[in-house]
Parts: C-alpha cells; structure tokens; sequence
C-alpha cells in the first residue's frame, strides 16, 4: 500500500460487490469456541454510514477492531480467486470479515489518505488491515492469518469524512 495519496487522473472502474454488517456471536470450530462478528450478513438495504461505522455492524473485540480510525473494513474481491485457488475452499463473501468488497481496488493501487465518494457518505482509507487470528479459525486453516499478511493482501481501513446513505447499488468514486 502506498503511503501517500496518488494521482488519479484515469477514469476508474469501482465496484461494490457485496456490503456486509453484523454483531458478535459464539462461533465453534474444531470443538473451540469464540466470539466474533467476523461472520458478517450481507445486505443489499441501504444502511446509515456514520464515523464509528456501519448501520447494524458492530465489533466483538473492540480494543483491536472498529472505532474512528478503523469504520469501514474493505477487501479487495481480486484477492477471492487467490485464496480460493490457494486454499482449495470456496470463499463466499466477507470471506474475510469485511465490510465491503471492491472490485477496481487492491492495496497496489490505494494510497493512504485516498478519499472516496460512496453514496451519501464520504470516506479516506487511513491504514492497512493488521489482519487478526480469527481468518485462521474461521477457516480452519492453521496459517491463513499468516499468509494474509505475507502476501500483503490485507484489505484496508477506512475512516468516515462525511456520514451518509450507502448501499451495494451506489457507486464508488475516488475523488
């Protein structure tokens, strides 16, 4: 991911592929159980984006995932082929907890301080993902987290500059 904001003088093709909110609930795998809001519900409603997040979404470790500066939580869909093949799962969205998965952005071409146009809502992607154990137990895949972050393919975060009406039917605009 870059560290700076780019130039963006092409016209970009951004899609919201998929929109995904939800709370904390007990999850067991392997006979262990935890409690995450990793498994997100996606929607297709229109949901009321403020600056701590999501209409209906909510996190379950709140010292480590959510607030200001982490709001919206975003995967890039390139990445789903990747790991499918990788893995030899198939990976339905938010396959990695997301909030939103883009098509049209992937952590080569986003730059920290980057601001987008979704719906009503403005936002500036602020940090990496640091991608946390639950990928690996969700998936039951001992060393998932630690490829994520070997690959780089992380997703990132953003936080909300103006709070507003967002949905997977409105289109995403780098400005």
């Amino acid at each position: 991911m870059v560290t700076k904001g780019g130039d963006s003088t092409m016209e970009e093709q951004l899609t919201i592929e998929s929109v995904q909110v939800g709370g904390p609930k007990p999850v067991i795998r392997g006979g262990e159980e935890q409690v995450t809001s990793f498994m997100k519900t996606r929607t297709t409603s229109s949901l009321r984006l403020t600056s701590l997040g999501l209409e209906g979404d909510e996190q379950a470790v709140k010292e480590h995932h959510g607030g200001v500066y982490k709001a919206v939580c975003m995967y890039p869909y390139v990445h789903y082929a990747y790991w499918q093949e990788k893995t030899g799962s198939v990976m339905s969205f938010p396959a990695f907890g997301e909030n939103v998965t883009v098509a049209g952005l992937d952590e080569s071409t986003v730059s920290i301080g980057d601001v987008f146009q979704w719906g009503e809502a403005e936002l500036q992607v602020v940090q990496p993902r640091q991608p946390c154990q639950r990928i690996s137990f969700v998936h039951q895949i001992k060393d998932l987290t630690k490829q994520v972050i070997q690959t780089g393919f992380t997703g990132f975060y953003l936080k909300v500059l103006k709070e507003g009406i967002v949905s997977v039917h409105h289109p995403l605009r780098r400005i």
